[in-house]
């Protein structure tokens, strides 16, 4: 959708400072979509949980874990149902973690 209102629009305007997340995790993103032209504004570029550790993102490497794309037939929705099982198990942990540093 915004591909094509970029066509049909002469002057467009690239909104550069981005206020919702951390730098480190706003970085995957800027280098892939926006030629790292897109900057954390100052308020949350270092943001991060306190209970959450020292870095704000993990990557999980999925690759030779058997794991294959699936498509919900009523919305042809793309979704992988065992890095969801992986991706549960970290959250709980760390919803559990949270827990426990919280009270």
């Amino acid at each position: 959708l915004l591909e094509k209102s970029v066509q049909n629009f002469s002057k467009v305007n690239f909104l550069n400072v981005q206020y919702r997340m951390n730098e480190f995790i706003m970085n995957f993103s800027n280098g892939q979509f926006y030629k790292n032209e897109l900057k954390a504004a100052e308020e949350v570029k270092g943001w991060k949980l306190s209970a959450g550790g020292e870095l704000p993102v993990s990557f999980i490497d999925t690759a030779g874990c058997g794991f294959g794309e699936e498509i919900n037939p009523k919305t042809e929705s793309k979704f992988n149902s065992g890095e969801y099982f992986i991706f549960r198990e970290y959250f709980l942990q760390f919803v559990k973690q949270c827990t426990l540093y919280i009270f």
